[in-house]
């Protein structure tokens, strides 16, 4: 927290107030939020403004009723997408310097962490360091009309099947496979496989694939010719454009792609008979 006043005569002076602090736009259940308030819990650092105050607009409620006549509050994710607060040219020479490990994470976190800015007197400006804007881009339950479709789910055994960014694809009629990801260790080359065996039901264990680790990519069925396994990602700057064809329970690597693919999504398209 910041407080400073401008040179200015006694009769003109401006307070400024700057503050740096964790909100919850989605709310204490969403993953990473319930995971930073354990952790400042754990700490025995109470995230106690966060929790009596989880929204933008309660921040910007709490200094405008308390007598700032001018108030400014945005995410630190919208400040990192706007030009006019880091020039796209920054953020490059930033990411030449040391890429970021997983820009996932880096969302979560800046959509969680708000910068605010109050001041008692001057003119309205609007800097790049800060604009009002009391509403964020991380999305939330209450603005979606959702269609739900709901689905059985039985628990992964003995702490498996922790991973994200993982692409799922039918091994056998019983079997189902979710590759790669990203797990707790990092980016992940195993699978785990879920199905049931003997009759027990969701029975898992895992698999090691032909390649290194990689997440974001996609494993598309393409019926008796087998799955295809095509792009995603390594490390931030290293896009897969390898491509394998699982046969017979078999990977082979069959080609690459023109250039890597950072994300991929696919779907299979039957091919047309002769008398379509």
């Amino acid at each position: 927290m910041l407080v400073t006043r401008s040179r200015l005569p006694s009769y003109a002076l401006t307070g400024q107030f700057c503050l740096l602090e964790q909100y919850l736009p989605d709310g204490p259940d969403h993953p990473f939020a319930k995971t930073m308030l354990q952790h400042f819990l754990k700490l025995q650092s109470r995230l106690k403004s966060a929790e009596d105050l989880p929204t933008l607009q309660h921040q910007y409620n709490r200094f405008s009723n308390g007598g700032w006549p001018e108030v400014h509050v945005r995410n630190l994710w919208n400040l990192w997408l706007d030009d006019q607060f880091l020039t796209g040219g920054e953020r490059k020479a930033l990411d030449s310097i040391e890429p970021f490990d997983e820009w996932e994470e880096f969302a979560f976190f800046g959509c969680h962490y708000f910068l605010l800015l109050a001041r008692t007197k001057g003119k309205t400006q609007t800097s790049r360091h800060a604009q009002t804007q009391t509403t964020g881009p991380c999305v939330t339950n209450d603005n979606l009309e959702q269609e739900v479709a709901y689905a059985a789910f039985i628990q992964h055994p003995k702490g498996r099947g922790l991973r994200r960014f993982g692409a799922a694809f039918k091994q056998s009629d019983s079997e189902i496979v979710v590759h790669g990801g990203h797990g707790e260790r990092g980016r992940l080359q195993t699978g785990d496989v879920f199905g049931k065996r003997n009759g027990e039901k969701n029975v898992a264990h895992v698999m090691t694939f032909p390649r290194t680790e990689i997440m974001c990519h996609t494993i598309t069925s393409l019926g008796e010719i087998g799955d295809l396994l095509v792009g995603g990602r390594g490390s931030p700057d290293r896009p897969s454009s390898d491509c394998y064809l699982r046969k017979d329970g078999v990977w082979c690597k069959v080609g690459n792609l023109p250039y890597g693919l950072y994300r991929h999504s696919a779907i299979a398209v039957p091919q047309p008979s002769s008398d379509d």
